[in-house]
């Protein structure tokens, strides 16, 4: 199965399982949700597999705490960060819907710090 199809599958299936929706009772934001969930088990899988070899390695581990602001929406994002846009773009479209038109119904969170002065 490519990768493509992998994705087609598990985005119909968060709509089926999470939401109790059939694809073509499936409105964007659903879908949206679906997606955000498929690509977040893509990340904890390799989150998985990097904490397997560092622990197996005994490599040491380097943190990094920030305060970022204004950091906007996060499923494309994490999508590209994943190296994985292109796919869901791809399958997204041979599922009727467009990548830019689910990426619209995340919000912003909108984390501001109120202003620089």
């Amino acid at each position: 199965m490519s990768k493509v199809e992998s994705i087609k599958q598990n985005i119909l299936a968060k709509l089926k399982k999470d939401f109790g929706l059939a694809p073509e009772d499936a409105g964007a934001e659903q879908v949206y949700k679906a997606c955000a969930l498929a690509v977040r088990d893509e990340i904890v899988e390799k989150w998985i597999d990097a904490n397997s070899r560092v622990a197996k390695e005994g490599k040491k581990r380097l943190y990094y705490m920030s305060a970022e602001f204004l950091m906007g929406r996060a499923l494309v994002n994490n999508m590209i960060n994943a190296g994985v846009e292109n796919d869901y773009k791809q399958a997204l479209y041979e599922l009727g819907y467009s990548l830019d038109i689910i990426e619209e119904q995340e919000s912003d969170a909108g984390l501001g710090n109120g202003g620089l002065g």
